[in-house]
């Protein structure tokens, strides 16, 4: 299953994308993120690591993929045999602001799971 989620706000898009990239602002915008266990501190191709949750659950990831020409990045999320890809972008809206757009694909329970808090966290992505 494939799921197109999106949030608009009045943050520019260099802003969302630097707090994509820095993974240490990941639970500023994300509330249900505790900590990023990676070995860098920055995101880029082929960097794995761990999300830890707030209630302790971690998520091993591998970033796919990073263009910050296009502010696109991709990764793969998994817990156990469960496992999610996550294309994200940052788009700039005519009238200012940005849009961050995630597309989520994976098994129908885990994407319809993921959805309420990936929209959470989009909404707060963008707000200044």
């Amino acid at each position: 299953m494939r799921r197109t989620l999106a949030a608009a706000g009045d943050s520019a898009p260099d802003e969302v994308w630097q707090r994509y990239v820095h993974l240490d602002s990941w639970a500023q915008w994300a509330p249900f993120i505790a900590d990023v266990e990676t070995p860098s501190r920055e995101l880029q191709p082929g960097l794995t690591g761990r999300v830890i949750s707030v209630g302790g659950l971690a998520v091993s990831f591998q970033i796919i993929a990073v263009d910050p020409l296009s502010r696109t990045w991709r990764w793969r999320a998994q817990i156990g045999p469960v496992d999610l890809v996550l294309d994200h972008e940052v788009i700039a809206r005519p009238s200012g602001g940005s849009v961050a757009v995630l597309v989520v694909s994976g098994r129908a329970p885990a994407v319809l799971s993921y959805s309420p808090a990936a929209r959470l966290a989009l909404s707060a992505l963008v707000r200044p």
